[in-house]
C-alpha cells in the first residue's frame, strides 16, 4: 500500500511538471548557489504555485523546458533520511540535489526569481518513530539538512514524513518548529513546509 502511495505521489508530481514543460526556457550559466534576497523574488503570480521536481524527472530536457514564469517555488525532490536522522547521501535524490543537475535548476530558478526548496523525506511509521523519538536523531537531521540547504543556496525546505503515529505528532511539531528556527538562523527568509 505504501509503495502504491509513493508511486501515486510520483505520478502526480510528474503530471504537474508535464503541465509546465512544453515551451523552452533558457538556463542561466554558472551556478550562484545562494538563497534569494527579498528584492529578488519574482512577484508576477497572484498565488503561491509550488512545484516538485523529482530526481527521476531531472533530465536535460526537463531542465531546459521548465516554465519558471509559472512557478513561485520549485522543490527538489527528494533527500531521504536514515533511521538515526542522517541524510542518505548515497541515494539518487541526494546526488541530484548535490550535483550539477541540481545546481543548474537552482541557478535557473533563482535567475527567474523563483524560490528553491529541498524536500526531505522519511517514509514509514517505524522509521519516523525512530527519528522523532530520538532527540539526537532529530538534531542530526536538522544540522545536516540546514547545512545542505546553505551549501546549495536553497530558500527553504519541505519536510515529507509519511506515516506518523498519533503519539509522535507533538515530536513532529517540535521538529518542524526547531527546523524552521535553525533554517532562519542561517537565512532569515527561509521557509519550511
Amino acid at each position: 500500500m505504501e509503495r502504491i502511495s509513493r508511486l501515486a505521489a510520483g505520478l502526480l508530481a510528474g503530471l504537474l511538471l508535464a503541465a509546465l514543460l512544453p515551451l523552452g526556457t533558457a538556463l542561466a550559466a554558472g551556478p550562484a548557489l545562494r538563497p534569494l534576497r527579498s528584492g529578488q523574488i519574482a512577484s508576477g503570480l497572484s498565488r503561491e504555485v509550488y512545484g516538485f521536481l523529482p530526481y527521476w524527472l531531472a533530465t536535460p530536457a526537463t531542465e531546459r523546458d521548465l516554465h519558471y514564469e509559472l512557478l513561485s517555488t520549485v522543490s527538489l525532490f527528494s533527500v531521504g533520511l536514515g533511521p538515526r536522522g542522517a541524510l542518505v547521501q548515497s541515494g539518487p535524490g541526494y546526488a541530484f540535489v548535490d550535483g550539477p543537475a541540481g545546481a543548474r535548476v537552482i541557478t535557473a530558478a533563482h535567475a527567474a526569481g523563483v524560490r528553491v526548496d529541498i524536500t526531505f523525506t522519511s517514509f514509514g511509521m517505524a522509521p519516523n518513530r525512530a527519528i522523532l523519538r530520538s532527540p539526537a536523531a532529530r538534531s542530526q537531521f536538522i544540522r545536516q539538512a540546514v547545512a545542505l540547504m546553505a551549501e546549495r543556496g536553497a530558500d527553504g525546505a519541505s519536510l515529507d514524513f509519511e506515516g506518523l503515529y498519533l503519539k509522535d505528532l507533538p515530536a513532529f511539531t517540535a521538529l518542524v518548529r526547531d527546523f524552521g528556527r535553525a533554517a532562519r538562523a542561517r537565512n532569515p527568509l527561509a521557509h519550511v513546509s
